[in-house]
This record gives structure tokens, sequence and C-alpha cells, in this order.
């Protein structure tokens, strides 16, 4: 038994030390393959780096240009706000002086009138005294 029990530690051992020799070769392979792969991923790194500033550069422009534009159009709607204000007030104010010439029109018909009335009213002078007496005190009667 002893005899079949070195062989199978003699197998084991065997088996054993090209395992460790294979490992060890794997890990050297590995290494190497990492090594290399740093190597290429230096350039990588830089060049997406590179895209990356052209691509914020590029945006940071165009931000920019359509900032300038939006300042422009909102300069363009204040102006065109401020002359619509200007255009309405003008309008109220024409308005105002229509109605004002209006109102002195029909005041100086109604005194015209009035006058007249009493320059060519088929009665005395007294007569036409009394009359518009007579309508004051209806249109205010007095307290008593």
């Amino acid at each position: 038994m002893s005899s079949g029990l070195s062989v199978t530690q003699d197998a084991l051992q065997t088996g054993l030390s090209a395992a460790q020799e294979i490992l060890a070769q794997n890990v050297k392979s590995a290494r190497k393959n990492l090594k290399q792969a740093q190597k290429n991923i230096g350039p990588l790194t830089a060049s997406v780096q590179d895209n990356i500033q052209s691509g914020l550069s590029q945006a940071q422009v165009t931000l920019q240009k359509s900032a300038k534009k939006a300042g422009k159009s909102l300069k363009q709607a204040q102006g065109s706000l401020k002359d619509t204000r200007d255009s309405v007030q003008a309008q109220v104010a024409q308005y105002r002086r229509k109605r004002r010439r209006a109102k002195m029109l029909f005041r100086m018909g109604l005194i015209s009138g009035l006058i007249l009335m009493l320059l060519f009213a088929p009665w005395p002078g007294s007569e036409s005294r009394r009359q518009i007496v007579e309508f004051w005190q209806g249109l205010f009667p007095s307290r008593q």
C-alpha cells in the first residue's frame, strides 16, 4: 500500500508542480497583457478627453450664440412693447382732446341757443325773467 500511496503522492506532486508552473505562466502573461492594455488605454484616454473637450467647447459656443440671440430678441420685444405703449398713450390723449372739444362745443351751443332764445322770445324781458325764476324754483324747490 505504501507503494500505491507514494505513487499517488508523486503523481499529485507532479500535477501540483505543473499547475504551479502553468499558474506562474498565466500570471506572467496576465501581467504582460495588463501592461499592454495600460499602454493602449493611454492614447485612447487622451483621445476621449480631446473629444469631450471639443464637444464642450462647441456646446459653449452654441450656448453663447443662443444667449446673444435671446438677448437681441428680448430687446426687440421691449422696443415693440414700448412702441405699443406709446401708441396707446397717444390714442388715449387724442381721445381725451376730442372729448374735451366735443364737451366745449356742446356747452357753447347750449349757451348760444339760450341766448338766441332769450333774444327772440315772443314775450317781454320781465316775463322771460319771471318764467326763468319759476323754472329754476321748480328744479330746486325752496326748503320751507
